[in-house]
């Protein structure tokens, strides 16, 4: 049997059992001796299983290692060394060897084959390729750490894509298979004539093996110990009868039966239809954030295209969330964006920080799934938190289900890195002194945003001045809030309506002096004191060695004027010696050694509308009372320059001193009613305003389960500004509700007095229980 005719009969196999089948009527695949250990390690159960906790963090590792084998290729064709001091550094150097139109057009492409019910994933890419004589040494290799002298690429230790293996069906199946790139230049001649293959499985245990071994094995298959191989001819197709897209050179991996989340295995065939192409579509965005090359996902199922009634071959191309939520339509921007704010510090070196939030009412559960929080190396998300780090760490409790943030750690240090910041599985943070410190860090740079905290505020007075929560004080508590019992329950206490008329960010826009920006700024100010090109400005500050200090610069400069293409303007902060001969006017050379992110940590946000910030916090490892630093801070491009010098001088730490303040008039909290999900909500009865409707919330937005949801009656926000409450969210689909207005009979007017009755109490009862709770509190700290 020729072996081009098996690898074309394994990668038009559709599914599981028609493999195993085929491999009991194959001579040579059925013989035991031509299987070998993956990797020739006996013992790789526990590296296979050991990887990702889930199967699309597997996948990802697949896209990488091809992302990884285009950026060698594109190396290797250029002559460049893929290691040491000449080869790229980072992965964006790699990518510059690509010109603008080879970066447009190349996709790396993810095929859905098989049946509807059991999906085969094929990862197809056209990087540097491997001879068949060079399998073991990287495709079947584990553990020999040949990529890790290579540092534009993300894998190391060649591994983690051996995670995928355990995702495929009951018997594990996975077709290698890869001809070398015939442009990149060989010293072995032929090394690109042919196409090398392998299947990879899980080892069947014979009765005596499962009697004499606790675990079996990954093996690969071999002939005579090497690996099957054909003659390359012509280019072919990677899915049978899908002819638009062939395979030429690269990489091919199938993986037969992949368990991919919202796979249905139910046999509805219209659900899996749907997920198959939609799912993975969402998944490939979130996890690859921001990617060095499109994928390109191709349904090629013939019964999903019936079903979606549209040609045979569906696609999407995943671009990652990074570009979706910069290039989002009009109606649908978010209404807050910040994007490349710069945290550093010589402990972990510098992270960038992007920030997005989208109105109320704007769903992205469908951009960011649960993971409001990522954190990236080079493009990819390797941890994540959900919206409860939004709302318990950084305290905007209101715009928790509207944010993104994505922190990119690809400009950590090598030392940062090294300590073990991110485990081997990309699925987690190591618990250390050092990540525990980035990230107090992290989250000092969020709470210090001012336009957050305005938003957050924005949130509490739309919620305050929506019409459910005006009709509801006015139905059950009257009119005059002077004449409810609850004035005379706290009595002395002046007590109101929440505020609804906080401004917006926009409405303070609007406030604020509109000055024209321009591609090229003609000055730069700081305070009071403003800069023109060529000229220096100088200040003195008194900087506590406890406290961040944050510096406000305008210039009327357009936005993109730190990150446009042409004419690019930089800035730049150095920490200055002080001149033996002249201490007191600051010096006029770099530091020592010690740099200024070794005695401060220093946060940047970008240009927004003429300004940026600047902030320092002194580090108390390395300052202490009475040192003056000068701090050098410039900005330039091709046509102004502007110097501003900051002489610091390290006073006492401040102490935290306890303010005894008028107590605040006390305000009822916004009502918000919550129910199952949004399709109960838009069948409310046509009485319920859509300002109602809008206002009202779901069991996901208040983080509740299906499982739990129903057992829910009240979820209590904290207040802002010594309020006790900023909102009060009352379940409308418990099953306490449903009990009850099931007791009283199923009239429409009782039934409404129930629930009447129902809101009423649950409000008065929690907002009098905690402001007596904080009353009690406040006494207590007195």
């Amino acid at each position: 049997m020729s072996f081009e005719k098996m690898f074309f009969d394994l990668l038009y196999t559709k599914t599981e059992k028609e493999m195993t089948e085929y491999i009991q009527n194959n001579a040579l695949l059925r013989n035991p001796e031509n299987w070998q250990p993956y990797g020739n390690d006996p013992a790789n159960y526990s590296l296979f299983e050991n990887q990702q906790s889930n199967a699309t963090g597997a996948l990802i590792e697949k896209i990488m290692n091809s992302i990884d084998a285009t950026l060698t290729r594109q190396c290797l064709v250029k002559g460049k060394p893929l290691s040491g001091p000449k080869s790229p550094q980072t992965m964006d150097e790699a990518l510059s060897l690509f010109s603008k139109s080879e970066l447009e057009q190349y996709q790396l492409n993810i095929f859905a084959d098989g049946t509807l019910n059991e999906l085969n994933l094929i990862v197809t890419d056209e990087g540097e390729g491997q001879a068949p004589e060079k399998f073991d040494e990287t495709l079947l290799s584990l553990q020999r750490g040949n990529k890790n002298n290579i540092k534009f690429v993300q894998g190391k230790f060649n591994m983690g894509s051996t995670g995928a293996v355990v995702f495929c069906g009951d018997e594990k199946y996975q077709l290698i298979a890869s001809r070398r790139h015939p442009n990149i230049p060989s010293d072995t001649k032929g090394d690109s004539d042919y196409v090398g293959f392998t299947l990879v499985r899980k080892h069947p245990r014979t009765p005596e093996e499962r009697q004499n071994t606790k675990n079996t094995w990954y093996e690969c298959f071999k002939f005579e110990g090497e690996i099957p191989k054909f003659k390359f001819t012509k280019p072919f197709e990677i899915v049978d009868g899908v002819s638009n897209v062939l395979f030429e050179k690269g990489t091919i991996i199938k993986m037969y039966n992949y368990d991919l989340p919202n796979q249905s295995k139910t046999g509805s065939t219209r659900a899996t239809a749907t997920d198959s192409t939609n799912s993975l579509y969402n998944q490939l965005n979130r996890f690859l954030f921001n990617p060095a090359f499109p994928i390109r996902v191709l349904e090629t199922r013939p019964e999903a295209a019936v079903l979606k009634r549209a040609n045979r071959n569906l696609s999407a191309i995943a671009q990652g969330n990074s570009h979706r939520l910069k290039n989002m339509p009009k109606d649908e921007q978010p209404i807050y964006k910040s994007l490349r704010n710069k945290l550093y510090d010589n402990s972990f070196g510098t992270a960038y920080i992007d920030i997005f939030v989208f109105e109320k009412g704007k769903h992205i559960t469908s951009i960011r799934g649960g993971s409001a929080v990522v954190y990236l190396m080079n493009g990819q998300v390797q941890y994540s938190e959900g919206q409860t780090f939004i709302s318990k760490d950084l305290d905007y409790k209101l715009i928790k289900d509207s944010m993104i943030i994505a922190i990119d750690c690809t400009h950590l240090s090598q030392e940062f890195h090294d300590n073990g910041f991110f485990m081997a599985n990309r699925e987690q943070l190591r618990d250390s002194e050092q990540t525990r410190f980035f990230r107090k860090k992290i989250i000092e740079f969020l709470k210090n945003n001012s336009d957050l905290d305005r938003l957050n505020r924005e949130r509490a007075a739309q919620r305050a001045g929506s019409a459910q929560t005006q009709d509801f004080l006015n139905t059950i508590l009257g009119k005059s809030i002077k004449n409810t019992a609850l004035a005379d329950l706290f009595k002395g206490d002046q007590i109101g309506i929440a505020d609804a008329s906080a401004p917006s960010i926009a409405e303070l826009s609007e406030e604020r002096e509109d000055v024209p920006l321009n591609p090229t700024p003609s000055y730069m100010k700081v305070g009071k004191k403003t800069c023109h090109s060529g000229e220096k400005t100088r200040q003195v500050k008194s900087l506590p060695l406890n406290k961040t200090s944050r510096f406000k610069f305008e210039m009327n400069a357009t936005d993109d004027f730190f990150t446009r293409d042409e004419n690019q303007g930089t800035l730049s902060i150095q920490l200055l010696n002080k001149k033996k001969e002249d201490k007191e006017k600051g010096g006029d050379t770099p530091g020592d050694g010690n740099t200024l992110g070794d005695k401060f940590t220093v946060s940047e946000t970008t240009l927004s509308n003429g300004s940026f910030h600047i902030s320092l916090t002194p580090k108390e490892d390395k300052l202490q009372v009475g040192d003056k630093e000068f701090i050098e801070i410039e900005i330039k491009n091709d046509d102004v320059h502007f110097t501003h010098l900051i002489e610091v001088e390290i006073s006492e730490p401040k102490k935290t001193e306890k303010k005894k303040r008028n107590r605040p008039k006390l305000q009822l909290p916004p009502l918000v009613m919550v129910y199952r999900d949004q399709d109960e909500i838009n069948n409310l009865p046509d009485v319920v305003s859509d300002e109602e409707k809008e206002a009202a919330a779901t069991w996901q937005e208040m983080d509740w389960t299906l499982e739990n949801g129903s057992q829910k009656i009240v979820k209590l926000e904290p207040g802002l500004d010594g309020q006790p409450l900023s909102s009060i969210h009352i379940n409308m689909s418990s099953t306490a509700l449903h009990d009850l207005m099931s007791e009283e009979g199923t009239s429409g007017e009782k039934r409404e007095w129930v629930k009447q009755q129902y809101i009423a109490q649950i409000y008065l009862t929690s907002f009098m229980t905690t402001v007596s709770l904080q009353r009690l509190q406040l006494k207590m700290n007195e």
